[in-house]
């Protein structure tokens, strides 16, 4: 029995990248319809620049953020995580 979260046992690592493509525009608070814009090859680096920039600023951090989200994912990640910078939640358009 492999565990949850294990990309074979829910559906594929299709169905992964979807929902992990989800969770970080929630972060970022841009609206979950852009995962779809994920699977278009080249508007998809730019979406995940556009997420990753809206992520630093929900964090308070500028650009260089944006670059280690890019490049060194895992150690950034890490950073903000586990770092003094505190989460704002995007505000409410309603």
């Amino acid at each position: 029995m492999e565990p949850d979260g294990v990309g074979m046992s829910r559906g594929g690592l299709f169905v992964d990248r979807k929902e992990t493509a989800q969770r970080r525009l929630i972060r970022g608070g841009k609206p979950a319809w852009w995962a779809i814009l994920y699977f278009i090859p080249l508007v998809q680096i730019i979406f995940i620049v556009l997420t990753y920039m809206a992520i630093a600023e929900r964090f308070g951090r500028g650009v260089g953020t944006v670059l280690g989200l890019l490049f060194l994912t895992p150690i950034f990640v890490c950073i903000l995580g586990f770092g003094s910078a505190q989460w704002s939640p995007p505000a409410n358009d309603a």
